[in-house]
């Protein structure tokens, strides 16, 4: 124990100060070209026709990759779900899609050749409701809008809202999120016979190396993937993202490719999880709680990534770190036309944290109760069960509730008229807490 609350020096810091800390885009490797994405306009659409052929007579055009370039391939990654295509091939499913994807000598030609690519699209109804996706009136992304559906129940949930003196039922809404590291997506390929040799700004580069090996018919050790230094991810850079386009422009260039997205591109490459939660609880006049019932719709967007694990966290976190004799809760991962969403710090746990424990503030304000004293009566304890079945809790959460709760002022011990003195005149202070499981990251 003696490293926790130490300092410990950063092994990177000096390299990152000083500038030598080289980053995708700094890397040069010989031969290489530069990359540009030629994505859809539209938000659904089938894709007629593409015509590359003004593209590839610019002078400095390399190659440029299509859905004709698949042959021999397995196009089609994804963390949980198979079901998204590097370079799109029968439709598009979003705004920004990738269509079409320029090799060129500099990126000022592969931006000017970009303006060459003509497309022809039969445009396509839209859905970017959740509620009215999983309704069967609106539009069909796949053959289905369900990309996932998890939850928990036990205990009597109906008889348990019949015997409680209080009902508390809200909707939360939580928007799409970007991650906004300050280093976009970036990849350069080395396509060959022989193999393939990746430098990306991936943090899951085991998993990507096992997608590429998977998707273009190589062998593991043929599959090379390099992590030099990251600038932020946040979970934006989670599984695989950019690589195999990157890769299968390598492959019919015959050369190695440079793909640097710019923020705006990284907007239409990953987002956190839009979600719209609705909490129903059970509550006795002294505030315990007896029941809870919860619907949560998570926007997934056009491709799965990993909405199922995002939908079954958040159906656990929505249940806060309190004890639940009656629970039924069901979560959905819902295909929206949008933007993929994935990992973002903390997957699915912020949605449903925040609407959560939102709710337990509106309860505690329309009972007369204090924030913390709520939270303490119902707070799960050391020894008891979160869920049937799991392991009983070796933690303490009322001493680290307690322990948060005084130092930013708020306790039981305290007069209103203390804890206003406690800190400068319009600061805020709030209450939440939640349980999170451990394990390998």
């Amino acid at each position: 124990m003696d490293i926790i609350g130490v300092s410990v020096p950063r092994i990177d810091a000096i390299d990152k100060v000083t500038g030598r800390a080289a980053y995708v885009g700094d890397l040069e490797v010989s031969g290489m070209l530069h990359g540009k994405i030629f994505r859809s306009p539209l938000p659904h659409a089938v894709v007629r026709s593409i015509d590359t052929s003004e593209a590839l007579k610019l002078p400095g055009v390399v190659a440029v990759l299509t859905r004709d370039d698949l042959e021999g391939l397995d196009p089609y990654y994804g963390a949980v779900v198979r079901d998204r295509p590097f370079i799109a091939t029968d439709k598009v499913r979003y705004q920004g899609e990738p269509v079409a994807a320029v090799a060129a000598v500099d990126l000022a030609t592969a931006e000017e050749a970009m303006e060459l690519i003509q497309v022809e699209y039969d445009e396509l109804p839209v859905v970017s409701d959740t509620v009215e996706a999983l309704s069967g009136a609106g539009a069909t992304v796949h053959e289905t809008n369900l990309c996932n559906q998890s939850g928990y129940e036990w205990g009597d949930v109906e008889a348990a809202f019949a015997k409680a003196d209080h009902i508390f039922e809200d909707t939360f809404t939580f928007p799409m999120v970007y991650h906004y590291s300050m280093e976009p997506h970036a990849v350069i390929a080395d396509y060959s016979n022989q193999g393939i040799t990746v430098w990306s700004t991936a943090q899951h580069p085991f998993l990507v190396r096992e997608d590429l090996a998977r998707m273009f018919g190589f062998q593991l050790h043929q599959v090379r993937v390099v992590v030099p230094y990251l600038g932020g991810g946040f979970g934006s850079k989670s599984y695989t993202k950019l690589e195999p386009l990157v890769v299968g422009l390598s492959k019919v260039a015959g050369r190695p490719v440079r793909i640097a997205l710019t923020v705006e591109e990284a907007f239409k490459t990953i987002r956190r999880h839009a979600a719209r939660c609705t909490v129903k609880t059970g509550v006795m006049n002294d505030g315990e709680f007896v029941a809870r019932e919860c619907v949560i719709h998570l926007d997934t967007g056009a491709y799965a990534d990993n909405g199922p694990m995002v939908a079954d966290r958040a159906a656990e976190r929505i249940m806060g770190a309190y004890r639940w004799a009656n629970v039924k809760i069901t979560s959905y991962a819902v295909y929206t036309n949008s933007t993929p969403a994935g990992s973002f710090r903390s997957i699915g746990a912020p949605q449903a944290a925040w609407a959560s424990e939102s709710q337990v503030d509106i309860i505690a304000h329309a009972l007369g109760l204090d924030p913390l004293e709520i939270r303490l009566k119902n707070l799960v304890a050391k020894g008891e069960e979160f869920r049937p079945g799991r392991r009983p809790l070796d933690a303490d959460p009322a001493t680290g509730l307690r322990l948060a709760a005084q130092a930013i002022g708020m306790s039981l011990d305290k007069e209103p008229e203390e804890l206003e003195s406690a800190l400068p005149i319009k600061t805020g202070r709030g209450l939440g807490c939640n349980l999170s499981g451990v394990g390998s990251s």
